[in-house]
């Protein structure tokens, strides 16, 4: 878990760096969605750790996660695509 926590953190710094560069308007909702998974993986390893999670912590993280890259991401991809375009 710890691992997935560490990897989740590199990605979501990377990502916050670009929208912030690139003035996303959404900045700072998506960074407090970043914040909230991070939380919720740091719970969850706590719970792992002292035997108190239950085998459906995995997995309901994992669809908010996937909820939050199919909306959110997508919509900062979008900005992303409309902001190369008016580059060129």
């Amino acid at each position: 878990m710890k691992l997935l926590y560490q990897h989740a953190k590199e990605h979501f710094n990377a990502e916050e760096e670009l929208m912030e560069q690139l003035g996303f308007r959404n900045y700072k909702r998506h960074v407090r969605e970043h914040n909230a998974m991070l939380e919720k993986l740091a719970e969850i390893d706590h719970k792992i750790i002292n035997d108190e999670w239950k085998q459906s912590d995995v997995p309901e993280f994992m669809d908010k996660w996937g909820r939050h890259i199919i909306n959110s991401d997508m919509e900062f991809n979008v900005y992303l695509k409309k902001q190369e375009l008016e580059s060129v």
